[in-house]
């Protein structure tokens, strides 16, 4: 019977399992759920930076030395530089948290940072490939007895644990929801398995804690596509009922609306995400209607891109966020004008020029606002 020690399975087998499995997962939400969030892109960044780094774990063994190493500098540069940092920011914009441009900036700065002196130390003390034996010592001036492992184990403690801590018990303060508790835990027990791994030499460790965060997103995943069966199954079952206990000669222009309603969520596969994203824009439109509102405001809101949130709101509702926000404040308007001048409500309304406010009330309503007040007193 063949029998694989843990470590081997973990150091060896793992790397090449996971690497294509990660890849996957971002082929399925690219091409299958067509849903980009905000904190969609950076997670992208960190599935390619993670695969890369765990496949080209398997490239080593095909290399000669002085290319195996280099591949082992690449790899680590890619995942501190880039895929980690891309990390924290994904996992901050999931739990709600806004970042500002130097918020965004720091991760990377010190990903990239501690991704060079590794490389810079490691390969100055040892093989001498890229930098001379001068640049092996370079750490003890800094730090005394330190080394290029203390580089990357601060780096994961700043850049995973310390972050990931933070968030999840920020969550949880709020409206934890589970998808994202799972998304946290992994991410804080890959930091925390790399850091103990690199500590005590097992670094098996770290390829456990990729195994971890693979199951992690496939579960997400699993979670995903039962959501959006059921879904569609409901709203198949509600057709169906429908139709047999509707007779063609009895349907009304109401029924019929509904069936024709119906069939487009089926056809369309629309989501109670996509309804809960269009009732958030709403209510964001409506508590802020008397302000200059901006698109890339109302997305900064939601959490999602701004091209995704035109399409699902243009598609759930029919109305573009401009035609919609146009009539809310026209329906606002309407209600002001009979205690109010036209100038005054204007400025209530959101609109920054009366004459434009009057020309869009024309268009809407047939009446100038002056004629809808006199009609209306």
């Amino acid at each position: 019977m063949l029998s694989i020690p843990l470590d081997t399975f973990f150091y060896y087998i793992t790397p090449m399992i996971t690497g294509p499995l990660m890849l996957l997962i971002l082929v399925y939400y690219i091409f299958v759920k067509q849903q980009f969030t905000a904190d969609f892109p950076f997670y992208a960044c960190f599935l390619v930076s993670f695969a890369i780094f765990l496949m080209g774990r398997s490239l080593q063994f095909y290399c000669g030395p002085v290319l195996a190493h280099l591949v082992l500098y690449g790899r680590f540069f890619i995942l501190f530089s880039i895929g980690i940092p891309s990390l924290l920011i994904a996992n901050s914009k999931r739990c709600g948290i806004t970042l500002s441009l130097f918020s965004f900036v720091i991760p990377y700065l010190l990903g990239t940072f501690s991704a060079i002196i590794f490389v810079v130390v490691r390969d100055g003390s040892g093989q001498n490939i890229i930098f001379g034996p001068e640049y092996g010592n370079i750490l003890l001036l800094l730090i005394t007895q330190a080394t290029y492992s203390d580089v990357l184990i601060i780096a994961s403690t700043a850049l995973l644990v310390f972050p990931n801590l933070y968030l999840f018990f920020y969550h949880v303060r709020r409206e934890p929801q589970l998808e994202t508790l799972y998304v946290l835990v992994s991410s804080l027990l890959l930091g925390l398995l790399f850091i103990i791994g690199d500590m005590t030499y097992q670094y098996w460790l770290f390829f456990l804690g990729s195994y971890i965060t693979v199951v992690c997103w496939y579960w997400l995943v699993y979670q995903d596509i039962r959501t959006m069966k059921n879904q569609a199954a409901s709203l198949k079952n509600e057709l169906r009922s429908i139709h047999r206990t509707t007779q063609p000669s009895n349907i009304s222009d109401s029924d019929l609306k509904e069936v024709k309603e119906l069939d487009y969520v089926v056809t369309n596969q629309t989501s109670a995400k996509n309804r809960e994203l269009v009732d958030k824009t709403i209510g964001f439109i409506k508590a802020n209607f008397n302000k200059d509102l901006e698109l890339t405001e109302i997305a900064k809101y939601t959490q999602v891109s701004d091209s995704y949130l035109i399409r699902v709101f243009k598609k759930v509702t029919g109305k573009t966020i401009n035609q919609y926000i146009t009539s809310y404040r026209i329906q606002q308007a309407k209600k002001l004008l009979s205690r109010h001048s036209v100038i005054e409500t204007s400025i209530a309304v959101g609109f920054k020029s009366p004459s434009y406010f009057s020309t869009v009330f024309k268009k809407s309503t047939g009446l100038t606002p002056v004629q809808f007040k006199q009609q209306n007193i």
